[in-house]
């Protein structure tokens, strides 16, 4: 889960730049899914997929 202190703008906000700022280190057919992964401003590693439903959560590892 995120941090129960961010409010929801916040984790817009974090979401949004951990899209932004995603990193090559998935595999062709997790790509293929939809799945992305990136770190947002905090440094929090986000995953997330943009079809056939677009959802982002804190990736289980972090840095």
């Amino acid at each position: 889960m995120f941090p129960q202190t961010w409010t929801a703008d916040r984790i817009k906000v974090e979401i949004n730049s951990a899209y932004m700022n995603q990193i090559d280190d998935l595999d062709p057919i997790r790509k293929a899914e939809g799945m992305w992964v990136g770190i947002s401003n905090l440094g929090v590693r986000v995953e997330g997929y943009t079809y056939p439903v677009v959802t982002a959560f804190p990736s289980a590892e972090q840095e």
